[in-house]
């Protein structure tokens, strides 16, 4: 825990300002901003001053205070297709947080624009803490005068350091938690052929850098093997919340033919999230975002949870599982990737005693990033920034 020089918890101001697409939780958030939604009730349960600034959404009021989070929202822009308008898009969102940014100790956000923004002209607003949450392209000349970079995975600051070598220094990695409270093993799990039927399910966006066309094509040939199998996706699929639009999800149905699979709305309930996991016998997250995924906080849920994710060996996840020990990678690069991608989960759906296994040390390690553990890296980071004098 962070002390002051007597010894006792130090408390900080914290404001914390999610990006411009989702609100924080109780709305419908993305993965991040359910991640800094939480976080900040962590730290206000600690005694800090938590100020929360978000994307504003019908129902939800545009200030209120809840759990000791202070949270104020503000603008309703929808993410499109074209990058370079979603940018002028994060501007504005960006020059409107910056003048609702309240004085602080610090100040951490994930938006484009912001961090530079507060660095040169807010510098009231406490240090710049930039959550870097997607692997950068060539943008980190803009965050010289931000005071940290914090890295949601190695291979992420790794990038950082390579694109900017200046500011090494100013990088921390620090890894996306997961609500051990929720994700925690069921008492059974349906691995063996039975009646009831496995399932093979898949929760993130429905957009085509995840690769779940490979996924519906895999589970297509499985099947013939495996007629008691399943395949379940489950998350957003229009472009405004992120996913590939009614086009690929006509091309997914497509290409499940007449096999079971469903294809079902996003779960931002936890505990129906946690159940849907819990009910699953595999789980396979065959993302193909070498240039965007960050740390991807679902195939870590469904780890806490006991199930082993078959993913791409793309190294963002080379932090939270091992292959072959808690987790089983593909070769999504190869020419036969949807061949490699059958293989590693038919040596699962095959092996349920292997399944099991895995899935136990799966569990076991996921209990490293629980919101306890990374609140207290993320409060001690903060502690060392304010113990520099600018």
């Amino acid at each position: 825990m962070s002390r002051d020089s007597s010894g006792n918890p130090r408390k900080f101001s914290i404001t914390i300002v999610t990006g411009p697409w989702f609100p924080t939780p109780p709305g419908p958030p993305g993965a991040v901003e359910r991640v800094w939604g939480d976080l900040g009730r962590h730290f206000a349960s600690r005694g800090h001053a938590v100020t929360v600034l978000s994307r504003s959404w019908p129902g939800l009021k545009r200030e209120e205070m809840t759990e000791g989070v202070r949270t104020v929202r503000a603008t309703r822009w929808k993410q499109g297709r074209n990058i370079y308008l979603d940018l002028v898009k994060d501007m504005l969102f960006s020059l409107r947080m910056l003048f609702l940014a309240p004085k602080a100790d610090i100040c951490v956000t994930n938006a484009f624009w912001l961090p530079a923004l507060v660095a040169a002209f807010r510098p009231g607003a406490g240090r710049v803490v930039m959550n870097v949450q997607r692997v950068p392209k060539g943008q980190m000349w803009l965050y010289d005068r931000v005071q940290r970079l914090s890295a949601v995975s190695t291979a992420i600051a790794e990038t950082i350091v390579a694109q900017r070598p200046s500011l090494s220094a100013a990088v921390r990695v620090i890894p996306n938690p997961v609500d051990l409270g929720f994700f925690e093993p069921p008492v059974q799990r349906e691995l063996r052929p039975g009646t009831a039927g496995r399932t093979i399910l898949f929760t993130g966006r429905i957009h085509p850098e995840k690769g779940l066309h490979l996924l519906v094509e895999a589970f297509t040939r499985l099947y013939g093997e495996f007629p008691d199998l399943k395949l379940r996706l489950v998350g957003p699929s229009t472009v405004d919340r992120g996913g590939g639009g009614l086009e690929y999800l006509t091309q997914l149905r497509a290409l499940a033919g007449g096999t079971p699979v469903t294809i079902d709305a996003p779960i931002y309930d936890r505990g129906q999230l946690a159940l849907a996991l819990q009910t699953a016998s595999f789980y396979c997250y065959p993302t193909l975002a070498e240039q965007g995924e960050a740390q991807p906080v679902a195939p870590m849920e469904a780890m806490a949870t006991g199930l082993v994710p078959v993913v791409s060996t793309i190294p963002q996840f080379r932090d939270y599982l091992t292959d072959g020990v808690d987790g089983i990678c593909f070769d999504h690069r190869s020419a036969d990737r949807v061949d490699h991608l059958c293989k590693a989960l038919r040596s699962l759906i095959a092996d349920p005693d292997k399944a099991k296994r895995m899935g136990d040390l799966a569990a076991v390690g996921a209990r490293r990033f629980g919101y306890d553990q990374v609140a207290e890296m993320y409060l001690s980071d903060f502690h060392s920034l304010l113990s520099v004098q600018p």
